[in-house]
């Protein structure tokens, strides 16, 4: 991808985020802005650009460069991603993506206090997009009974790698357990 001076090699990129949020001044509603942060090793490339009206633009329609960007990104990074978790996962290993930790028994929030809330993939997940504060995010959430859902935790599209989060619980999903997520 080129951005100004900067030149990222998908094949470098280690993680990455992306979303669009809502622009407004003084409490008027301008449009809407798009990022792109890509990230190799420590080095973060940040694209930002964005889709103004000064009131005239009432829905989120994504830039033509925005929607070509995150698809190329799909196809050439998060896929490349997606197979080096899974495949550290299936060596036994307990990998951090976007705040959560995956193992081959399940998922669990990373945090020390109190205790992570964790859940088995053989529970019925349930992924939830939130859009506020901007820019959302997801929130994830386990039920081992029918009708009792709990929250095992949160995080914003902003953070590295949450965009992989769908993808990658319904693949530890398929792959440890059999049973779908929704």
């Amino acid at each position: 991808m080129l951005w100004g001076d900067e030149v990222v090699d998908f094949n470098n990129v280690t993680a990455l985020a992306y979303w669009r949020q809502k622009v407004v001044a003084n409490g008027v509603f301008l449009g809407f802005g798009y990022t792109i942060d890509l990230y190799a090793g420590k080095k973060r490339t940040h694209v930002s650009f964005g889709a103004l009206g000064f009131g005239g633009v009432k829905e989120d329609t994504s830039p033509a460069v925005f929607d070509q960007a995150v698809g190329a990104l799909r196809r050439h990074v998060e896929w490349r991603l997606l197979s080096e978790v899974l495949a550290r996962v299936d060596d036994g290993e307990e990998v951090e993506v976007g705040f959560f930790l995956f193992s081959r028994l399940g998922i669990s929030r990373k945090r020390r206090f109190p205790a992570p809330k964790r859940a088995p993939w053989s529970a019925t997940l349930e992924i939830r997009p939130f859009s506020s504060p901007e820019p959302g995010g997801v929130k994830i959430y386990a039920s081992e009974r029918e009708g009792e859902a709990r929250k095992i935790g949160d995080t914003l599209l902003d953070y590295p790698n949450v965009v992989l989060l769908p993808p990658l619980i319904r693949a530890c999903v398929d792959r440890y357990a059999g049973s779908p997520v929704s």
